[in-house]
């Protein structure tokens, strides 16, 4: 494996733990409001139906988090309820969100491909990694769909994760494990 390939592995396990070496506790008082949340999970799938029907990627684009979000919020808060929030270093945090933002984009423009411009009617909705509560927020896990297109072809729509912070939902990423 190449180094700098190491590197992000590493960096993105370290990520996924919770556990910074030599990081320190973030400052008190961080924010945990999103901007443009919505209030509840059904009202943030149907918002992401909208904009599929609307084949309206900068509407998919404000269901997701934004960079402050993820790096403020979601990074410092992802440990266990009840642990002190952690300060990663400013380089790993940047490059966390770039992984997962451009991973993001590029499955927008899937989600669009294969599922905009029609109309969709939910037949179900299932976290299929189920849900986990962290310090600063719960994640529900892997969304997936069972929709009836507007032609009345059954589908199934496969996405990433959802959060749910102080009552307010957004995508973390689109991004479908």
């Amino acid at each position: 494996m190449k180094p700098r390939v190491m590197k992000t592995a590493i960096l993105l396990l370290l990520i996924s733990l919770g556990d910074f070496s030599g990081a320190k506790p973030a400052a008190e008082g961080s924010s945990t409001t999103l901007r443009a949340g919505a209030s509840s999970r059904e009202e943030l799938i149907e918002r992401f139906l909208q904009a599929l029907r609307g084949n309206d990627r900068d509407a998919l684009r404000r269901l997701r988090l934004s960079e402050s979000e993820y790096r403020k919020i979601v990074l410092p808060g992802h440990v266990a309820v009840g642990k002190p929030l952690r300060k990663l270093p400013e380089d790993v945090s940047q490059l966390a969100w770039r992984l997962l933002n451009t991973k993001s984009v590029y499955y927008e423009a899937l989600l669009l491909g294969d599922f905009g411009g029609h109309g969709y009617e939910v037949k179900g909705v299932e976290y299929e990694d189920g849900t986990q509560s962290y310090a600063t927020y719960t994640a529900y896990k892997q969304l997936r769909l069972k929709l009836q297109r507007d032609d009345g072809t059954e589908v199934e729509l496969r996405t990433g994760s959802v959060a749910d912070i102080a009552g307010q939902f957004k995508f973390v990423s689109y991004i479908r494990d």
